[in-house]
């Protein structure tokens, strides 16, 4: 059997060993790394190390005198060997080590190129060519003057929030290799000719006014600026008390009146504007408060009349790409937002999906109703679903069984005050929430799309033409599709190679967990498109992740009807997902598919339990039921006209109660027998710890803690008779185990 140092070297032997029995073009290019392929700022990216002060142009007019020094965050020493700065050509060719909470000065003497006295962008890159921390800093206003030779340097105010605005820098007396001095740090955001501490009162009645207060400590006079809804602006002044507070009301407006403000002021001759002029937002503001109308959220949705025809006409667009428009939830709002109709079948509708994204470098929690803050997110039409439950549904199944899942609830939304549809926010699988469930910027994902089944025959295909059905989500720019190449060839090799690479590069619980998710609620469409693969280079591994549910349980797709179909039905579906050849792993090969069937059996146990579906059906009916009846007046439905209840009553009678019938079944046809409640294992070690089988049939140990690592076995950890199980506390490539070993990655459990 062939064996590989590294699944990149694999990669690359693969690929040659493709190349030389065709065109070299089917291969695609794999690009070169220089500076203008590295990856783009993302504020997930952990600001360990950042650069902290800049000394453009010394006071000496000598560039071998000016510096940027560096700082580590991290409560952990830092490697730096192999980073470089961009904008001055300096790399870091040597060991280099930054010890927590210390400095390191590069000096002009060491760098080929200077710092550009008139202004520079500055990027410190990793040695994967990811951006770490990055600034553009001028000579002039706003930026401080005396900076540009008059003696000072730059000294970064936050050396935990992101800097590239000048509002995050002061400028003083350089201090290479030292903290900033305090009463620099202290003085330093009272320097900045700003607003701050804005406040003003949310959600207001009727007609009631909006007090505005900010502060700012330079200003001679200052100005609110506010508008109502699209209308033009109006403009007040503030006045001043004693201790530096400007103040100001908008006059009361009608209930559901979107109600925005921007602040001015003159400081030393210029314009100072709040929101700050970098940061793509406009205004701040809120909406006056309208009746209760509906048990669920309400997200408010406010677009210019031209801008949704825009919109709606305009059914083409990707990525972060779309047109202005303003959200708003709980009297709290988004300005400047941008969206956009998303999905497939979606497009072609007269009722949407959409995607929104906030303005670069903005997050929103709804004002505490989001698990996480986010800066996109979807909002889903239930089309195709006429019980309005099918999503909502397999969210509860996900978060039952653990592992990755994608936030869903309904709401009520409202276009300009007027009731649009029952919608879902739906949680977008992007960079934060790849960070919410374990992965870094270097984590490489790909989508299924069409038929995305890893035959044999896919990888023939030039890396555009993978990248239809295999849409690459991360490293877009000069992008290859060597890892997803490497799986396919991987996947389709003879079962005792198949088996081998499985327990070295495939997260086996996890998608073992994924996998029964995926049964227990009849994900239809997964055997060929609506999933996502994760490769993530610290340990070499594979994850899977199915998207997409408003078919799930019970849904029938057949030609002619396709997602529009009305029938519900249930299915054992023991052998789903073998068209995929990925998921076929997990079918075809007899100790896998025996780890598959027991988590698939305690999922069943737990979740279609006599009366869990139906009382979680009737809760989501008793608070969408209003809704629903709107969203079916507004939008219609396609095929047979059907009630929010009629549909859950599907669901029930043609899914979960057959389905129960299929996975219950007392002669254990499809699953094995229920799990009792004492397992048998030994467990051992501390760092790593190893937990073996000593039952007599496979056992899901999900769950069991694992103090030593601070954490448990994660869900999906299913051992066949006699198999171990290694548990780590890091992401590393599995060491040199036993062949059928399990080898997982613990996630600590964080303190509340």
């Amino acid at each position: 059997m062939t064996s590989y140092n590294t699944p990149r070297s694999a990669v690359r032997l693969f690929l040659s060993a493709l190349c030389a029995a065709i065109l070299i073009s089917a291969c695609g290019g794999t690009g070169t790394t220089d500076e203008s392929s590295s990856n783009s700022f993302s504020s997930d990216q952990p600001l360990h190390i950042v650069i902290s002060e800049i000394n453009y142009h010394d006071a000496s007019d000598s560039d071998a005198n000016d510096f940027i020094e560096l700082f580590n965050n991290h409560d952990e020493e830092v490697a730096v060997t192999g980073w470089c700065i961009r904008g001055v050509g300096f790399c870091f060719t040597d060991v280099t080590i930054l010890q927590p909470g210390t400095y390191l000065v590069v000096t002009g003497s060491q760098f080929g190129g200077r710092l550009g006295n008139k202004g520079e962008r500055i990027r410190l890159v990793d040695a994967q060519e990811n951006i770490r921390d990055e600034v553009t800093y001028a000579d002039s206003d706003p930026w401080p003057e005396s900076a540009d030779g008059d003696g000072d340097s730059l000294h970064r105010l936050d050396l935990t929030s992101p800097a590239d605005s000048h509002t995050a820098w002061v400028a003083g007396v350089p201090t290479p290799g030292q903290a900033m001095p305090e009463m620099l740090l202290r003085t330093g955001a009272d320097n900045q000719p700003r607003f701050s501490s804005v406040e003003h009162v949310s959600s207001p009645t009727a007609f009631a006014s909006v007090t505005v207060m900010a502060r700012n400590g330079q200003a001679s006079s200052a100005q609110l600026h506010y508008r109502y809804n699209f209308e033009n602006e109006a403009t007040v002044k503030m006045t001043k008390n004693a201790e530096d507070q400007w103040t100001a009301n908008i006059p009361g407006a009608p209930a559901g009146t979107l109600i925005r403000y921007r602040l001015t002021s003159r400081v030393q001759g210029r314009e100072v504007v709040w929101p700050d002029a970098d940061n793509g937002i406009v205004y701040d503001g809120t909406v006056v408060a309208t009746p209760v109308a509906s048990a669920l959220p309400k997200l408010q949705w406010f677009m210019e009349e031209t801008e949704f025809r825009r919109l709606r006409n305009n059914r083409k667009l990707h990525g972060d790409e779309g047109f202005a428009a303003v959200f708003a939830y709980d009297g709290e709002i988004v300005d400047n937002a941008v969206i956009r109709i998303k999905g497939q079948e979606s497009r072609g509708r007269n009722k949407n999906k959409y995607k929104v994204t906030l303005p670069q470098g903005h997050t929103w929690k709804m004002n505490g109703l989001l698990r996480a803050s986010v800066d996109e997110f979807g909002l889903h039409s239930m089309l195709t679903d006429k019980s309005f439950s099918r999503e909502l549904l397999t969210y509860d199944l996900q978060t039952l069984a653990g592992g990755m899942s994608q936030q869903v609830f309904p709401v009520r939304l409202e276009l300009n005050n007027e009731f649009y549809g029952l919608y879902l926010y739906h949680e977008q699988p992007d960079s934060r929430w790849r960070k919410l469930h374990g992965f870094d910027n270097a984590t490489v994902v790909i989508k299924g799309e069409r038929i995305s089944t890893l035959r044999p025959g896919h990888v023939l295909r030039t890396d555009e033409e993978m990248n239809i059905d295999y849409r690459r989500q991360t490293q877009t720019d000069n992008f290859n599709m060597d890892e997803i190449r490497w799986l396919i060839s991987e996947v389709n090799q003879v079962d005792e190679k198949v088996i081998s690479f499985a327990y070295k590069h495939i997260d086996i619980p996890q998608v073992v967990n994924a996998l029964a998710v995926a049964r227990v609620s009849q994900h239809v469409e997964l055997e060929h498109k609506n999933w996502m693969m994760f490769y993530d280079p610290r340990d070499e591994k594979w994850r899977f992740q199915a998207i997409d549910h408003d078919l799930n349980f019970g849904k029938k797709w057949t030609a002619g009807c396709a997602s529009r179909c009305d029938e519900v039905f249930a299915n054992p579906y023991m052998n789903y997902m073998e068209a995929n050849r990925f998921g076929r792993i997990f079918i075809r090969i007899p100790e896998f598919r025996s780890m598959l069937d027991r988590r698939t059996r305690s999922l069943a146990d737990a979740f279609l339990s006599e009366g869990r579906i139906e009382s979680r059906l009737d809760e989501l009916h008793k608070v969408m039921q209003v809704d629903a009846e709107l969203d079916i007046e507004k939008w219609g439905q396609y095929g047979i006209r059907q009630a929010m209840r009629e549909g859950q009553d599907l669901i029930v009678n043609n899914y979960v109660i057959p389905k129960r019938g299929f996975y219950f079944r007392p002669d254990n046809k499809y699953l094995p027998v229920s799990q009792a409640r004492n397992m048998s294992y030994t467990i051992s070690g501390t760092k790593p710890v190893k937990i073996t089988s000593t039952d007599s049939i496979a056992i899901d140990i999900s769950g069991v803690s694992l103090p030593t690592l601070r954490g448990k076995v994660p869900p999906g950890t299913v051992l066949n008779p006699g198999q171990s199980a290694v548990f780590v506390d890091s992401r590393a490539p599995r060491p040199v185990l036993q062949p059928d070993d399990l080898h997982i990655f613990v996630e600590p459990i964080k303190p509340n």
